[in-house]
Order: C-alpha cells, then sequence, then structure tokens
C-alpha cells in the first residue's frame, strides 16, 4: 500500500468558531483536484468542536434550509 503524509500546511482548513476543521481531502468549502480521494476513502478530517455550541450550529442550519 502506497505510504501519503498530509502535512498541516498542506491541508484545507475551515473555522466557523464552533467548529474547526483540517482536511486532507476535498471537502465543504475546501477543494483541491490533486486531493479528491484515495481509493475507497473519499473523507479524512481533524474536527474540534466546541463544547455546548455544536447542537446550536447544527440546528440553526437546518432550520435556514
Amino acid at each position: 500500500m502506497q505510504k501519503i503524509i498530509h502535512r498541516e500546511n498542506d491541508r484545507g482548513h475551515v473555522d466557523f468558531g464552533w467548529l474547526k476543521s483540517a482536511h486532507s481531502f476535498s471537502f465543504g468549502q475546501y477543494f483541491d483536484p490533486e486531493k479528491v480521494n484515495f481509493g475507497a476513502l473519499r473523507v479524512l478530517n481533524d474536527d474540534q468542536v466546541e463544547g455546548g455550541k455544536a447542537l446550536v450550529a447544527i440546528l440553526m442550519t437546518i432550520w435556514r434550509l
């Protein structure tokens, strides 16, 4: 199996306040045509969710839809 290392500075980053996320592959607002997938793997995120705020943010997003 091929090993690929995605360094922190080479990953896509988003910060919604309540959610900070680093993406190894194209996901959400981050798109890099060189990093669409790795075999069957499509998503590999490193997420940090602020305690007590995620549920409210998710419900507000659903409500707007």
